[in-house]
């Protein structure tokens, strides 16, 4: 059984968007455990209500949400707003449409924080404290948070080091990007492969200045972030990693990249192929309806690896 954990349902949603959520419920018994974020009292209560009138056969997971110090959502744990944590688990406990699971204590702003020593003290002094002082609250009132999860990719193992989490939620590490690629990790902890490009060709190479013009725009590549990589064309097909430092992209608009190189070279010409390491794997992946699964050949070899299969993006689209 699979857990899927949604960010947070803006509770009074309407006839619609309460319908699909308890479409969604009724649809995932027996294949998912489905949990919310709460923050607020009579978010849980409509959140119930909402539950109640559609009768599902299972209770919706709740984890409270806390601010650790990102500040985009959840209850900050000040000794003023403790007790409404408790009461909001309380709650949580006494409706029967909902189940308490714990307390959900996430940064996402430290997972890209590059040095190891630094994102490890920002990890304690944030999201690991902040989670340690509600769950000692709670626990001294007599109720116990079953869950505490948080850690993304670049913080998991640092949180999970730590003794108060005891659930991480890492996801980019699955296909990589260069944002994490470029955070030091420690040296106990594994090295996650890029395992996703972009797969795009040179649709002009008449533009003057050493700079080709490729078929992949603002509608192929996330650029919140910064811009992609391109790979080494000459190291397993592009396949394998390893960035081409000496080229640059920069938006053409919405269809079209515009790549540039760095002094005299052999530039790809117009028809062949390259591939780009996304910077935020993230955004990227919504942008595409299908993934193609590439089998590696034998020791490793991509040049002999073959197609395994087609999987559709299911999330299409925009991404909220």
């Amino acid at each position: 059984m699979y857990s899927l954990l949604f960010a947070r349902l803006a509770l009074p949603p309407g006839p619609v968007k309460s319908s699909r959520f308890c479409s969604i419920v009724n649809r995932s018994i027996g294949k998912a455990s489905i949990s919310l974020l709460v923050d607020d009292l009579s978010n849980l209560t409509q959140l119930c209500d909402v539950l109640k009138s559609s009768a599902p056969p299972a209770p919706v997971g709740v984890f409270i949400e806390v601010n650790v110090g990102q500040d985009r959502g959840g209850v900050t744990p000040t000794a003023n707003n403790l007790p409404t944590i408790l009461d909001i688990a309380k709650r949580a406990t006494e409706r029967e449409e909902v189940e308490y699971r714990g307390l959900h204590c996430y940064h996402g702003l430290l997972q890209h924080v590059g040095d190891t020593k630094n994102r490890s003290e920002m990890c304690r002094d944030n999201s690991v404290k902040c989670a340690q002082v509600v769950d000692e609250y709670l626990s001294k009132k007599g109720l116990k948070s079953p869950l505490i999860t948080g850690g993304g990719t670049g913080t998991y193992a640092i949180e999970a080091s730590m003794g108060v989490h005891n659930e991480v939620q890492p996801g980019s590490f699955l296909l990589g990007d260069t944002q994490y690629g470029d955070v030091g990790m420690n040296a106990e902890e594994p090295e996650f492969e890029h395992a996703m490009w972009i797969h795009s060709a040179v649709a002009s190479t008449v533009s003057t200045g050493g700079r080709v013009v490729i078929d992949a725009g603002s509608k192929a590549v996330d650029l919140v972030s910064g811009p992609p990589s391109l790979t080494d064309q000459g190291k397993g097909m592009g396949m394998n990693g390893d960035r081409d430092e000496g080229v640059g992209f920069t938006s053409g608009g919405d269809e079209h990249g515009i790549l540039t190189f760095e002094g005299e070279r052999v530039t790809p010409g117009l028809g062949e192929t390259v591939r780009m390491l996304p910077r935020h794997i993230d955004p990227n992946c919504n942008l595409f309806d299908w993934f193609v699964a590439v089998e590696e050949g034998e020791g490793g070899n991509i040049e002999e690896g073959r197609i395994k299969g087609a999987w559709r993006i299911t999330g299409r689209g925009v991404g909220c």
